[in-house]
Parts: structure tokens; sequence; C-alpha cells
């Protein structure tokens, strides 16, 4: 219960939350734009690093038909690109599929007009995330059984390496390993082929896509699930060779557990969203939180399958075994609540956003499973001090094997079962946005603005980074709700030089309009611009700051 009681505590204190992968932040022309003259590029500009899928971004003119585009920048946070000159009036839609920092693949759309065509904003511009329900599904399973197979092999060679070396020798502890090396790498070729499906908008039927796995292989994800193959295939080969009989072959059996056992792990941290950000310390978190977690269920694992099955293994031997890994497991969960705290704490940032987003229910019962699985770890260590270690009060070999068939089996299964959970669970966080919201969300921010011939209300609700709503209430002189032919909003945040983003509205009524379609990208002082026409000739336009968390 230790690591609910810290993470709990420390989601408490006030923290800025992690994005959810990428956002467009803004679009040159603006998403609503309309244009005196065709535009020669479009500009978009995102939150964080992006790669642009082959043919990532299309532009359908009005009759339907597709314009030819030129791909000039596609790196780093912006992707440009050339349009041909002689573009007609009327209404374009820009269609755009990019993959994120964290592998994720976003798309959107945004409209814009040339000359006196009328438009509407596309409520699909910031960025949508999601796959084919096939695809979704599947990835999920997979992503869970790499996982799995991962603890099973690291942890696996870890236990060997460090609590029982004479463990190689078993037949079951061989195949055990040897098995997860070929499931690992079947997963990890699944993969590959399931993102080349996922970052072209596909479905299972589209696994394999040649384009899409051109994306893939030039982008980070496929980087590091290259390496991760490649690991896989050297670190076999040092484990077979580790097998054979003969002190020189074991000798090899440190190298291999330093690639499948600590490197491995590794290369898991690209494929999430730790690599999202600039900063190296969440993907070392990740890079400690990955291993500590495979040489804790890894070892309960070749423990349950492979020391404690049968009778092969010796009263002395098996007494050595557990308590070395009662050792490495106490430091493993010390690793594990460290790192899974402070990663906590930077994803989901408050207890409020723990039951408003999927991330944060799937933390929570990620957090309670490790809860119930801290306990079971606690008392199968306890019986192994108090019954199985030299001095204790059963030596003997019917005594140890009643106390592991009563006892210290079931604890084992027990926490290898949960364990299993809660790699299940982290396999679904991974595909899961991080949550954005604070706990006490601030209330509405109003702005009052003073014009010739009355007044002018805004007001957005919640004031915060993410989907929002702006509403405008127009009064004349005498404080009642004033009638006007057009209200115009643009926000601007100049710190980042962002904008100016154009808020389409509707109208609601006499002088109230309104946009629930608002999306601010990130926080800071945004400067708003209200345009009101009151006649044919007559325009008002007025400022203001709105602050945004």
């Amino acid at each position: 219960m230790l690591l609910v009681a810290i993470v709990g505590a420390t989601l408490a204190l006030p923290t800025q939350a992690a994005y959810a992968h990428a956002q467009l932040l803004s679009s040159t022309p603006a998403n609503g734009a309309t244009l005196p003259q065709p535009p020669t590029e479009i500009r978009f500009h995102f939150s964080e690093e992006v790669s642009l899928v082959g043919d990532g971004v299309q532009v359908l003119s009005p009759d339907g038909s597709r314009v030819e585009t030129r791909v000039q920048q596609a790196a780093g946070a912006d992707v440009v690109v050339a349009l041909p000159g002689g573009l007609g009036t009327g209404a374009y839609t820009v269609s755009w599929r990019v993959v994120s920092a964290d592998s994720h693949p976003i798309h959107g759309a945004v409209v814009f007009g040339v000359g006196d065509a009328t438009v509407l904003a596309a409520p699909a511009a910031g960025a949508q995330t999601g796959s084919a329900g096939d695809l979704t599904v599947a990835f999920a399973v997979v992503r869970g059984a790499g996982y799995v197979l991962l603890a099973l092999l690291g942890g696996g060679l870890i236990f060997l390496f460090w609590c029982w070396p004479q463990g190689l020798a078993r037949p079951d502890a061989r195949r055990l390993l040897r098995y997860a090396a070929a499931g690992s790498l079947a997963c990890a070729v699944a993969s590959l082929l399931l993102q080349a499906a996922a970052v072209v908008g596909g479905s299972l039927a589209d696994v394999g896509d040649a384009a899409g796995l051109a994306n893939i292989l030039g982008s980070d994800y496929g980087w590091y699930v290259l390496a991760r193959i490649g690991l896989l295939i050297i670190g076999s080969g040092l484990l077979i060779a580790a097998s054979r009989p003969g002190a020189p072959a074991r000798r090899l059996l440190p190298a291999a557990t330093i690639v499948l056992g600590v490197l491995l792990p590794v290369t898991w941290v690209g494929t999430g969203h730790a690599n999202a950000g600039p900063s190296v310390f969440p993907r070392l978190a990740d890079a400690v939180h990955l291993v500590a977690m495979t040489a804790w269920l890894g070892g309960l694992a070749m423990m349950v399958l492979a020391l404690l099955r049968g009778r092969a293994t010796s009263v002395d031997e098996s007494q050595a075994a557990l308590s070395r890994f009662s050792r490495i497991a106490t430091v493993a969960v010390l690793l594990l609540v460290i790192t899974g705290s402070y990663r906590a704490i930077q994803e989901v940032g408050s207890f409020g956003a723990l039951t408003g987003s999927p991330y944060g229910a799937l933390l929570v019962y990620k957090i309670a499973a490790v809860g119930v699985l801290l306990w079971c770890g606690s008392m199968s260590r306890s019986l192994v001090r108090k019954r199985l270690e030299p001095g204790g009060r059963s030596r003997t070999s019917r005594d140890l094997a009643a106390a592991r068939q009563r006892h210290l089996r079931v604890l084992l299964w027990s926490e290898t079962g949960i364990g299993a959970a809660v790699l299940a669970v982290t396999a679904l966080l991974v595909a899961t946005p991080p949550a954005t919201r604070p706990a006490a969300p601030p209330g509405p921010r109003t702005v009052e603005l003073t014009m010739a011939g009355g007044t002018a209300e805004v007001r957005v609700d919640p004031p915060l980074a993410g989907p929002s709503r702006l509403s405008v209430t127009v009064r004349d002189s005498a404080g009642a709700q004033r009638e006007v032919p057009e209200v115009r909003v643009a926000l601007t945040l100049p710190q980042k030089q962002i904008g100016p983003l154009d808020v389409p509205l509707r109208r609601l009524g006499r002088g109230s309009y309104d946009s629930a379609e608002l999306r601010l990208p990130i926080a800071g002082d945004w400067q708003l611009k209200l345009t009101v026409r009151t006649s044919e000739i007559d325009q008002h336009t007025v400022t203001a700051t709105v602050p945004v968390s």
C-alpha cells in the first residue's frame, strides 16, 4: 500500500499536467479564414515534434477534386506544403495526418475560402486520435503480450544470473526463456505491421501497408522497434550459447542478462508518452520503471514456473535463490514507487484528473492492483524470512514442501497473476492520452469591453487549455441586448507567436453569440480581438487580455 499512499500524497501537490499527444497550435490559412487572394502555401505548427505521413496533407478544391501539393518542410513541429498557382475562388478543405513524438497517429482538417466564398470552420482542426476498432483491439493485445513476454524474458534472466545460476541447466527454465524470446520477437514484428496500418488510417486489412511501413521505418517508433528486434536476436544468440554445458559458455550469461534484462526494456521508452517531451527525465524514469518491473515480475514467474515446480530443486538451493530474490524485489519495489509516483504526477497532475479522464481511471486501477501486489509480496517475503531461511522454524524437506504448497505457492501465483493484470492496464495506459485538467477548474472568465454606443461582454468557460466555450453578448448604452449584423472574435498568443485564431460564432438570439468549438492549445495571456459591425458601414474593434491556465 506504500505506492498508493505516496502517489495519493504527491498528486495533491499542484503541477502542470502533460499534453495528450501533439496538438495543432495554428495553421496558415487559419481554420475558417476567408482570403482575398489564393495562398501559396499551407503551414501547420504543432505543440511538439511530429513526422508527416506520406501523402499526409490533402487539399480538396471547391468541386471536390484534389489539388496537387508539394511538401516543403516536414521536420520538427512545423509542416509546410506548397500550393500551385492559379487557384480559383471558393471553399478549400485541407485534411492532414501526422505521427506525434509519442508514436500516436493524429489527424484533423481545416477549411479556408478564397474570394467571396462563405466557409464554416472545420470542428476537427485541432487533433484527433483513434484507429479502426479491430486495429485498436489488436494493438492492445500485442502490446499487453509484449509487456508480459518482456518480463518473462528479461526478469527471468536477471533471476537466473543473480539468484539461481544453477537454473540455467534446468530444461523448464530454458524452455520458458526460449518461448518468451520467440514471442517477444513476434510481438515486435506485429507492432511494426499494426503501426504501419494505423498511420495511414487503415484497419487490419491494411496491415503491412507499404506506404505505412516506409513512414514507420523512418520514425522514432520504427527505430526503437528495430532496435528491439536487433537486441532480441543478439540476446537470444548469447542465451543459446550460455545454455551450453561448461564454464566458458556460462560466462556469457551476464552479457545476455544485460542485453535482454536491461537494454531491451529501454526500447519500450521510445514508443510511449515519455518520448513526447524534450526532457530526458521522463525517459529515464520510464526506463528505470520498466527494468524494475521486469526484474520483479519476471523473477516471480521464474520461481513459480521453474524453481518451485516439482521436486527437482534442493532445499538449500531454493533457500538461497528465494533469499537473494527477496533483496532484489525490495530494491525493485522501491524504484517502482519512486518512478511510478514521478510519472503519475507528471501525466495526471491532480486528483480531479483521476476521475475525470480515462487515463486517470486506468491509473487508479493500476495503483490499486500494485497495492495488492505489494501486500502479497510482503507476505511471501515474510514467509521466506521466517520459514525458509537458515535458522527459521521449518528446515526439513517435508516442511519446505508443505510451506510451498500451502503458503508460498499461493502467494507467488497471486503475485504473478496480479502482475499480469498490472501489465495489461499498463498496455492500455500507453495508448490512452494523459489527463490535462486540473483538479479544481477555475470559474468562467468574463471580460467587459466598452465601445461606441454600448458594451460587449465576452465570457470564456472554462479559461483552460483544451476544449472550452466562448460567448459574446452585445448591449446598447441602456444595457439591453442589441441586434447587430456581425460579430467576429480572434485570439492571439504573442509570447508563442500563435494566431490569430478565428473563433467561429453562431447566433443564439438578439445580441447573443456562442462558440462551442473553441480549443485553446496552450496556457498563456491570450489577446482577444472583438469586432462588432453595427451597420453596413460602421464597425468597432476592441481588444482585451484573457488569461488561460
